[in-house]
């Protein structure tokens, strides 16, 4: 594996001492660190009710790997947010086209926020490759509504002929099907 793919590669889980706490002793141990004890504190914690002694470093590992999952939790929450947002704001639209309008957003925000030196490492062939993809997918998922479109309009004709064909042919049940329609609008 070459340096650049270790580099890049998700880390491995963790599995050390603190981490192995039971679950409540681990609890207590993030509470206190997001209250800011000190690590002697931590350390004579963990010391005092399980017996397992540990260091400052692997007390200060531990902070960072949960500090790292909770940023990556905020930002989740954040990216959350802000989809519930527009979910919000346009109702009618389906989820995965508020998705790729947020999509676009970010690129665009990411391409105008850049330096030039950012621009120096990017491949101008896979930025175009991956912009015609995304605009690509957002073709294709117009083109699926406007099918969609197309058959639920074909069968709504086919509804408002079939109850002009009631009206006709049975203007008794035609008349108690618009009553029932005008008294579930009023409900």
């Amino acid at each position: 594996m070459s340096r650049r793919n270790k580099k890049n590669r998700e880390p491995n889980r963790a599995y050390g001492k603190i981490q192995s706490l039971p679950a409540d002793i681990r609890e207590a141990v993030d509470e206190m660190l997001r209250l800011n004890y000190r690590y002697r504190e931590i350390i004579d914690f963990i010391r005092d009710n399980t017996g397992v002694e540990v260091d400052s470093s692997m007390v200060c590992r531990y902070a960072q790997r949960l500090n790292a999952n909770l940023k990556e939790i905020r930002i989740s929450q954040e990216n959350m947010r802000v989809l519930m947002e527009e979910i919000n704001r346009y109702p009618n639209l389906d989820s995965s086209e508020i998705i790729v309008r947020l999509l676009k957003n970010r690129v665009l925000e990411a391409i105008s926020n850049s330096s030039i030196e950012n621009w120096k490492d990017i491949d101008p062939l896979e930025l175009i490759d991956k912009s015609a993809k995304l605009m690509r997918v957002a073709t294709y998922k117009k083109d699926v509504d406007n099918k969609i479109k197309s058959i639920t309009d074909i069968a709504l004709d086919s509804l408002k002929a079939d109850i002009a064909d009631m009206q006709k042919d049975k203007p008794e049940l035609y008349k108690e099907f618009v009553d029932y329609l005008k008294n579930k609008s009023e409900a």
